[in-house]
């Protein structure tokens, strides 16, 4: 049986070397709102799913938080059917915690974006201002500007004139990109974080360059009232020349050196991933064209500049092992350099390097976070699927339906007659246990997993549908939208703090910023000693 601790605990748990992994498991929208430092967000929502994907060992301690509300018991007593041995809860939840006297930070990525901003104080990376940009523009001067985040956001807007290079590429590509060392580098992301990192990254390599963030990134060109760029495609970098490899093999070697970054190699790390007693995380930091054409079976895709700037999103428990993998080096260097100072156990493993069994090697694309951990036995049983055509039967047949989907696509569009639940709340829903009833979700594991519990509650037979507006169009279904249902409060999925800085909306685009500038004045003391900022 699990165990109760209170939040002094708890807190304490987090600053001990051995692993654990403190879980969140709030839907998205509360743990926006208000969060333990360096507590992951697992929501209840997608609880198994989540915690097969992210691989988390059964015997790793287990520590849960929730809103007080009971959810956080209901989660042990789902991993305890998983065979998690070693679990705890956080008495009172998330209000214990605050009422205690410790921190609660808003927003996403609250480790990665603090770090961001220690990194930035600690080393003065330098900046340059949109408007002094603009003005850079129009000097003649010679500058590149390096957009260091994803393709697909970069497609979504961008700076006019900046080229797509996410973060882990930027020293790896740049012999390619601007081969004058007189040429000044400018690297923008949507905000703060990954141009302070990625600006930092080159100036650490010793580049002779002169290197700036630009401040505030995309928000804070549109804050200047500059216009941006939307739907332009990432520009295909060129293949390498045996002379381009090698110094991106010798700068790798030269950051691991200066900066004290372990390497091993691959006769250790199968030793590694076959021990029972330890978690060691393998990420291929490499592109996702690279990763797809061909990868080390084992790896998981975590391209290099994202993992640093979503810690969250791949390493759950603390305290894990990583190793970190591409063809030459750098590009795991210069991740693992930022993990490192993070407070992360962290090993490079360049691949060129080892000679690796044919049989290890394996292509296709990487998985999404979304797709990963589907089935299973984390999920017992499987719901009988319907299509929209029978739909227009069920719904003659006077079955209840649930709608499962995001609030937000609840409320632009729905069918008439359905009700919006989430898991954590489907037992508070208005649900009639000798009804049948059928469940609309974006992924059928989504309905299984509030499936188990409807049918721990007594419910009859449920059956799901993974369809939307397009196919209830088709089948001649009635629809309609719900301007507030859910409601604010109700929809604790999504995370309003966040959700228009991209759209024009200027006033929370300064909000978002002032958010990530104050992150480091929250800290205390022992929280700011995870980070082991260098400044070599």
């Amino acid at each position: 049986m699990w165990k109760h601790i209170d939040a002094a605990a708890a807190k304490n748990r987090i600053f001990l070397p051995d692993e654990y992994a403190f879980v969140d498991v709030r839907e998205a929208g509360e743990f926006g709102e208000g969060q333990a430092l360096f507590s992951i967000n697992i929501p209840y929502s997608r609880l198994e799913l989540e915690f097969q994907r992210r691989q988390i060992r059964q015997a790793v301690p287990i520590v849960l938080i929730d809103a007080g509300d009971g959810i956080a018991e209901k989660a042990a007593r789902r991993l305890e059917d998983l065979h998690f041995s070693d679990i705890s809860i956080v008495k009172g939840g998330i209000r214990a915690w605050e009422k205690a006297g410790f921190n609660l930070f808003k927003g996403v990525h609250v480790p990665s974006k603090a770090f961001g901003e220690l990194v930035e104080i600690e080393n003065g990376t330098p900046h340059i201002s949109a408007q002094q940009l603009q003005d850079l523009k129009q000097s003649g001067e010679g500058f590149v500007i390096l957009d260091g985040r994803t393709p697909e956001e970069y497609r979504k807007m961008t700076i006019p004139g900046a080229r797509c290079c996410p973060n882990a590429e930027l020293g790896h590509r740049l012999p390619q990109i601007a081969d004058d060392s007189s040429t000044k580098i400018v690297v923008n992301c949507a905000g703060r974080t990954r141009s302070i990192i990625g600006a930092q990254s080159l100036i650490h390599m010793g580049l002779e360059n002169p290197i700036v963030a630009l401040e505030n990134g995309t928000q804070g060109w549109q804050l200047a009232g500059l216009e941006l760029e939307f739907g332009t495609d990432p520009q295909p970098f060129s293949e390498f020349s045996a002379s381009q490899i090698e110094l991106s093999r010798n700068q790798g070697a030269k950051l691991r050196q200066k900066f004290s970054i372990p390497a091993t190699d691959l006769q250790e790390l199968e030793s590694w991933l076959s021990d029972k007693d330890r978690t060691t995380y393998l990420f291929d930091v490499r592109t996702a064209e690279e990763f797809a054409d061909g990868h080390y079976q084992p790896a998981i895709h975590a391209p290099g500049g994202q993992l640093v700037q979503a810690t969250d999103n791949w390493m759950t428990v603390r305290g894990a092992r990583t190793v970190l993998i591409d063809d030459t080096g750098l590009r795991a260097s210069a991740t693992a350099m930022w993990l490192q100072q993070m407070g992360h156990d962290v090993y490079v493993c360049a691949l060129d390097e080892n000679k690796v069994e044919a049989d290890s090697w394996t292509g296709g694309a990487a998985v999404s976070g979304a797709d990963q951990g589907k089935g299973g036995a984390y999920i017992p049983d499987s719901l009988p699927e319907v299509s929209a055509d029978e739909l227009v039967r069920l719904i003659g047949d006077d079955i209840q339906i649930i709608d499962l989907r995001s609030s937000m696509d609840f409320r632009a569009c729905h069918l008439e007659g359905t009700q919006w639940s989430i898991r954590p709340r489907i037992s508070q829903s208005k649900v009639d246990l000798d009804r049948d009833t059928l469940l609309i979700s974006e992924t059928k594991s989504i309905a299984e997993l509030a499936a188990i519990d409807l049918l721990s509650q007594g419910a009859r037979k449920i059956v799901t549908s993974q369809t939307g507006p397009s196919q209830w169009k088709q089948a001649g279904l009635t629809m309609t939208s719900s301007e507030n249902n859910p409601s604010d409060e109700e929809a604790i999925d999504y995370l309003f703090f966040v959700h228009d800085r991209h759209k024009g909306n200027l006033a929370a685009a300064q909000a978002y910023l002032d958010w990530e500038t104050g992150l480091v004045e929250q800290l205390d003391a022992q929280e700011r000693s995870v980070f082991q900022i260098k400044t070599q």
